[in-house]
């Protein structure tokens, strides 16, 4: 893939070690990787950038990764970005408010392998 034509993914998530190694994952599948470590971050960056996909962890300081969501769904530029959130919640509330507000899909991080974060993201461009 050229530089230009390199899709872009976006990974707000506040687990530096979970972070560094799904971008490394996405890296090594040819993707240009953003990354953020809280929400108010991620949502700048993902107004600058405009990314094709985005995985946002629920759980973040200083803005969590639904209020990302809905601020998102809200904005015409942004709101159809495919959004994949990361949970370490096998909190059924918080993912039905994910899907709810737009959420293509969810990983739970205990049960998720980086092959699976991988090939959702593939999916998404095919």
């Amino acid at each position: 893939m050229s530089e230009e034509t390199k899709k872009k993914v976006l990974i707000a998530e506040d687990e530096q070690t979970l972070l560094k190694t799904i971008e490394f994952t996405l890296k090594d599948k040819g993707y240009e990787t953003i990354v953020a470590t809280d929400g108010e971050e991620a949502f700048d960056l993902i107004k600058k950038h405009k990314p094709d996909v985005v995985l946002l962890d629920i759980l973040m300081p200083r803005k969590s990764g639904l209020d990302v969501l809905k601020e998102m769904k809200a904005d015409s530029e942004l709101s159809d970005i495919v959004v994949l959130l990361l949970t370490n919640l096998s909190d059924e509330e918080s993912i039905s408010q994910g899907v709810t507000l737009g959420a293509r899909g969810y990983f739970i991080k205990s049960d998720m392998t980086l092959e699976e974060v991988a090939e959702k993201v593939e999916e998404v461009f095919n």
